[in-house]
């Protein structure tokens, strides 16, 4: 027996000691189990990381700045991407900062994700049997139309695009298309000045606003479809004006009409050379020059604007192809005056350089050649009269030569242009076609098309149509968008691990019972009467939460070094860290680490302070075990105090019958009155008085 007693401290402190493992191990478990379970909790880790104001003012802020420096890349759809550069990147910078946070202001953001989790934990967790989370759109739809007027007047969108974008595109096009096929090429600042006029910077800005006005009814889910167009027609015979006026280069008019156009039609008809009476060789090129030395400037000029203004008719659609129909009736009577005259050069150079017949025999010879044609050998002594018989038959032979070369009219086709163009400016030529006639459009399909990505298959393109619903119609999410896509299996399955869940939150102060059980046994083997009892309950759970609480405190302030060495790096390829340099020195640098160090310090400082009342109701019991020995003795005998009361018996003589009175003065028990030892909890019987 003596050895039993003697054991029972040691008894105790072995229990003490697993009693202080399942208990660190309940602190931990259930420190867990309540961030996971309690939306109030994450929500405050998320402030207390300020995770809405990192986002906002840092990561918005460098990628703003990476892309306002870099500038956008645009994809017009004709020859490439173009570059938009921002005049003031600093500006642009806080513009569509400003148009991001008036569309979707911080507040709203931080509203919207904890009414998410105050949702999706609960349900999660098994606690609801739904939720729903309404982002409430429609206010930000509605403030999307000014946003984009607000900020596209800051930034000076129009300007902007002009020069980022129109003045390069019209500069391509003019090489690629109009000096190719028309010999049309416009300088660097006569480009400038062309796209000013085609595209001026009022009518960027309000087919853009038109955009964004379009746009809000589709997706506040007023409208059923988003079919957007912007129209080019109207720019079309500005351009058109623009060529027209670059044909006052009297160069360029010439080059347009018979360069490009009238020699290569001439050269359809007209052999490379025509040798002709007496030798004479008229070459293509010869006829070519002399059908534009005669033509009059009015006439070329009437050309010119009219195949441009075939040309601008084709562009828009107006006529299906191309064509410009030149009359060379007339031209073909002044050219042929021009080839005699030609013709008698060349023929009075031979004459030139021919000698005399010496004998009669020769003369006569030389007549004869001359009449058959025949270029002689040798001239009469009077050349004239020979050249009165061979100049008749040049004119003839060149009337000959024209009338078989050229026909009346000749008719400039599509073909002929196309065929003067590169296969790339081909493909730009119908893309610009195609853009002018059918305009700028944009569907709900190309919506769709972009949110999938690239390449997307029937699957990827039918998920982002229902994502699309679900914003259209003011995403409101609920349960069900989990649900849905779920097969019997796999709902079956998260059913169930969300009864497991709901299990363990319902349950969750259980996983307290084992280390209480053990602290019970504790006290009662550790103690003797209540006050033992009581101290050897309070003192391993005060000083167990003590050491908890400066070992986490403590540790988790000694092992900054460690967290620091083995913080997780965020992988950036070397294109998007050469993109966006702001964003990629944030995300190396240390602001994400001392982010999440803010995180990791709030939850450890939760976790430390989750053992602050476990640490205050220990030392309240062993306080209460250690003093009540020496507050006993006031305490009245319902509480355990020696102060009792007794009923003195009833007289008729004494006022104080049936009026209970102490058992003697001062506190003290009176001689053979009934009292309790001190200690020993028992009570001997009295005497009478």
């Amino acid at each position: 027996m003596f050895r039993s007693e003697a054991l029972r401290p040691t008894f105790a402190v072995l229990l003490a000691i697993v009693f202080s493992a399942l208990f660190v191990f309940a602190l931990l478990v259930s420190r867990v189990v309540n961030t996971a379970g309690d939306p109030g909790e994450v929500a405050g880790l998320i402030e207390e990381a300020d995770l809405y104001d990192f986002v906002y003012d840092r990561l918005l802020d460098a990628a703003l700045s990476d892309v306002t420096t870099r500038g956008l890349s645009v994809e017009t759809g004709l020859d490439g991407s173009k570059t938009i550069q921002f005049d003031d990147p600093a500006q642009a910078q806080a513009a569509i900062k400003s148009f991001i946070e008036t569309v979707f202001p911080r507040e709203y953001v931080q509203l919207k994700v904890e009414e998410a989790l105050r949702g999706v934990i609960p349900y999660a967790s098994g606690r609801s049997d739904g939720f729903e989370i309404d982002l409430e759109t429609e206010q930000r739809i509605d403030a999307l139309p000014e946003a984009v007027r607000t900020a596209a007047r800051r930034i000076g969108l129009g300007d902007i695009v002009l020069t980022g974008l129109v003045v390069p595109t019209v500069r391509d096009l003019s090489g690629s298309i109009t000096n190719e096929a028309l010999g049309i090429e416009l300088t660097p600042d006569e480009a400038e000045d062309a796209a000013l006029r085609i595209l001026p910077p009022e009518w960027i800005e309000t087919r853009v606003f038109s955009f964004a006005d379009q746009a809000a009814p589709y997706f506040a889910g007023t409208e059923d479809n988003l079919d957007i167009v912007i129209a080019f027609t109207d720019r079309v015979p500005v351009t058109g004006q623009v060529l027209k006026d670059k044909l006052n280069d009297e160069d360029t008019l010439v080059r347009l009409v018979f360069d490009q156009v009238v020699g290569p039609l001439v050269a359809q008809f007209a052999e490379d050379s025509a040798i002709l009476v007496f030798g004479i060789e008229i070459t293509e090129a010869d006829i070519q020059e002399a059908v534009e030395i005669v033509a009059p400037a009015a006439w070329v000029r009437e050309q010119g604007d009219g195949i441009i203004d075939a040309f601008v008719a084709w562009l828009v659609g107006a006529t299906e192809t191309l064509e410009y129909t030149f009359d060379l009736s007339e031209r073909k009577t002044d050219a042929t005056v021009q080839l005699e005259e030609l013709a008698f050069r060349k023929l009075d150079e031979q004459v030139t350089a021919t000698p005399v017949c010496q004998s009669p025999a020769q003369t006569v010879g030389a007549l004869n050649d001359a009449l058959q044609g025949v270029f002689p050998s040798c001239l009469t002594a009077n050349a004239s009269e020979l050249l009165n018989v061979m100049r008749p038959l040049v004119s003839g032979a060149i009337v000959n030569l024209i009338n078989n070369s050229l026909p009346d009219q000749i008719t400039y086709s599509e073909r002929d242009f196309r065929a003067q163009l590169g296969p790339g400016s081909l493909d730009t030529l119908d893309s610009l076609r195609d853009l002018v006639i059918n305009g700028f459009t944009f569907t709900d399909d190309d919506l769709v098309e972009m949110i999938a990505g690239d390449n997307a298959d029937a699957q990827a393109l039918a998920d982002a149509r229902e994502n699309l619903d679900i914003a259209r119609a003011g995403f409101v999410f609920n349960e069900t968008e989990f649900t849905d896509r779920m097969d019997a299996d796999q709902l079956t399955e998260f059913n169930s691990v969300r009864d497991r869940i709901r299990l363990g939150w319902t349950f969750r102060w259980f996983i307290f019972a084992p280390a209480v059980l053990l602290l019970i046994g504790v006290s009662l083997i550790g103690g003797r009467g209540w006050q033992g009892r009581l101290k050897w309950a309070g003192a391993p759970v005060a000083v167990v939460a003590i050491l908890f609480f400066a070992a986490i405190q403590i540790g988790w302030a000694s092992t900054v070094l460690i967290r620091e060495s083995s913080f997780p790096t965020v992988s950036l390829s070397e294109q998007k860290r050469a993109d966006y340099p702001a964003l990629a020195a944030i995300i190396d640098g240390d602001e994400l680490q001392n982010m999440f160090e803010r995180v990791g310090s709030a939850w450890m400082s939760g976790l430390a302070i989750s053992a602050v009342p476990w640490a205050v109701a220990g030392l309240l019991l062993f306080g209460l075990g250690l003093l009540y020995p020496k507050y006993r003795q006031r305490l009245p005998k319902s509480l355990g105090g020696p102060r009792g009361s007794r009923l003195r018996p009833a007289s008729s003589a004494d006022p104080s019958v049936g009026r209970l009175e102490p058992a003697g003065a001062g506190g003290e028990p009176l001689a053979g009155v009934g009292s309790e030892e001190s200690g020993s909890g028992e009570s001997r019987p009295g005497t009478a008085v």
